[in-house]
C-alpha cells in the first residue's frame, strides 16, 4: 500500500458500493482498491480472532463477526457491479466505439483488454466466415424448482344412505298397481301406533273398522319400521318412514322393506 494512502475501512467500501449502484459506469476508486480490500478483510479477521480469544460470547466478538460478514457481502457486490460494466465497455470498444478507461484499476484494465481481444477475434471469425467450429454446443437446462409437498387435509367421509332396490317381480307389481289404481282414489292414510301398544286392541276407534279390511286384502300389509328410511315414492304419494312407525303399506312396497330388513310384518289375528 502506498505511503500516502490511508487504511481502507468498512465505511469506505460501503460508500463505493452505494455509488456503484447508482452509476451506469464504473466510479472512481483508488488504484490499489483490490489490495486495500484484501488488507481490510485480513484486519477484520484478526480482530475477530482477538475478541474470540478473550470471550467468544461477548458483544464485541459478535459485532466483529457481523461486520466481517457484511464486508465480504459488499465487496462481492462491488466486484459484480464493476465487472458487469467493464464487459459492456469491452463490447462497445470491440464494435469501434470510444470508452473512458481512466476510472479502471490496473487489474480491471487488464481484464478490459482481454474482453476486447476476445470479442474482436470472434467477431472477425463469425462475420468474416473464417471460423468453423467442431465443438458440440452444450444445451442449457434451467433448474426445475421443486414445489414443497403440501399434505392435503383428509376429506370427510360421506356415508351414503342405503338405496332400496326393488326386485323385478316387485317392480312389475308396482307398475300393474299404478295402472289399476283409479285416478280419483284417495291416498292411504298412515296408521301410527304408539310404542308398546297392541294394534289388535280396539283402542283406535277411528280405524277399528279399517284394520280387518286392510288385512283381509292382499294389496296392503301392516308393518313395523325398524330403521329410518329415506322418502319413498309410491304410486299416489310419497312415504316418509321412521323407526318404530307402524304403518299400512302396499304389499309390494312392504315386501321390499321386509326383504331389506328395515321393516317387520305384523300379523293381526281377527
Amino acid at each position: 500500500m502506498p505511503l500516502n494512502q490511508e487504511p481502507f475501512t468498512f465505511e469506505d467500501l460501503t460508500e463505493i458500493c452505494r455509488r456503484e449502484q447508482k452509476s451506469k459506469y464504473p466510479v472512481e476508486v483508488r488504484p490499489d482498491f483490490y489490495l486495500a480490500v484484501r488488507e481490510c478483510r485480513d484486519r477484520l479477521k484478526r480482530e475477530i480472532e482477538r475478541e474470540f480469544s478473550i470471550d467468544q460470547y461477548s458483544l464485541k466478538a459478535k459485532l466483529a463477526s457481523n461486520q466481517l460478514i457484511k464486508f465480504q457481502e459488499k465487496s462481492q457486490q462491488v466486484f459484480e457491479f464493476r465487472f458487469a460494466k467493464i464487459q459492456s465497455m469491452g463490447l462497445r470498444a470491440a464494435l469501434g466505439n470510444r470508452v473512458d478507461l481512466r476510472k479502471l484499476t490496473p487489474e480491471e484494465l487488464e481484464f478490459f483488454n482481454l474482453i476486447v481481444e476476445i470479442i474482436s477475434s470472434k467477431k472477425s471469425m463469425l462475420i468474416g466466415g473464417e471460423f468453423i467450429s467442431n465443438r458440440t454446443i452444450d444445451t442449457y437446462t434451467a433448474p426445475v424448482k421443486k414445489e414443497p409437498l403440501v399434505q392435503e387435509a383428509p376429506k370427510p367421509e360421506v356415508v351414503a344412505t342405503p338405496e332400496i332396490i326393488p326386485d323385478e317381480e316387485d317392480e312389475e307389481t308396482l307398475e300393474s298397481e299404478e295402472e289399476v289404481l283409479p285416478e280419483d282414489s284417495e291416498p292411504e292414510e298412515f296408521v301410527p301406533v304408539e310404542e308398546g301398544s297392541n294394534p289388535s286392541e280396539p283402542a283406535l276407534e277411528s280405524t277399528e273398522d279399517e284394520i280387518p279390511e286392510v288385512q283381509a286384502s292382499s294389496e296392503h300389509m301392516l308393518v313395523r319400521i325398524l330403521a329410518d328410511i329415506p322418502e319413498i315414492a309410491g304410486s299416489d304419494r310419497n312415504f316418509r318412514l321412521k323407526k318404530e312407525d307402524i304403518v299400512t303399506l302396499p304389499s309390494p312396497m312392504a315386501n321390499i322393506l321386509v326383504k331389506q330388513n328395515v321393516a317387520k310384518r305384523i300379523d293381526v289375528n281377527l
